[in-house]
């Protein structure tokens, strides 16, 4: 399932760029956008199949039950070979994901700090989130798990030592940077 609306690099070109390295498991595009162009171009990036969201319970079963019986058992000998066999095309695609996140990095701190200051819970709440999962996908736990203590510490409504955590992001994400 290929969200099409992420940050750093979005569905379609991440699409793109798994084609372009011969990837040809199925993609399923999932994504808010449902005009019949928008699923047209996300058929022509090189995904399978799409799904609007919210999704509907009955499609997803749906189109799992074909993309997954498709796979079938061939799915644990691909998999264990492409751990052993490591791609260097792969690898420079992750470290070029891992850089562009780096970079963006000051964008998603100064949004951080000005949602903070303006108390606006929910934006900060949705950005902690996002950070929480890209610092897990690129390497780096120390982000997820300050990410994921300040998204805790917004939903059980203590904000009142939030700013701790969010100068600990702050200091961490400039160490990198």
């Amino acid at each position: 399932l290929m969200d099409m609306q992420m940050p750093v690099m979005d569905g379609l070109e991440a699409t793109r760029r798994l084609r372009a390295l011969g990837r040809t498991m199925p993609v399923v595009a999932l994504t808010a956008n449902a005009l019949p162009q928008d699923r047209q171009s996300y058929l022509a990036s090189g995904a399978n199949d799409f799904l609007a969201k919210p999704v509907d319970q009955a499609k997803l079963q749906q189109v799992l039950k074909r993309y997954l019986s498709a796979v079938g058992a061939s799915a644990t000998t691909t998999a264990a070979s492409s751990a052993a066999a490591s791609d260097p095309q792969e690898e420079e695609l992750q470290r070029e994901f891992r850089q562009k996140f780096v970079a963006h990095l000051p964008e998603y701190l100064a949004r951080i700090n000005e949602f903070f200051s303006k108390q606006d819970v929910s934006s900060l709440l949705f950005i902690a989130h996002d950070l929480k999962g890209m610092g897990a996908s690129f390497g780096f736990p120390a982000i997820t798990e300050l990410s994921a203590r300040i998204e805790s510490k917004i939903k059980a409504s203590e904000l009142e030592n939030l700013s701790t955590d969010i100068d600990a992001l702050n200091q961490y994400c400039a160490q990198i940077a």
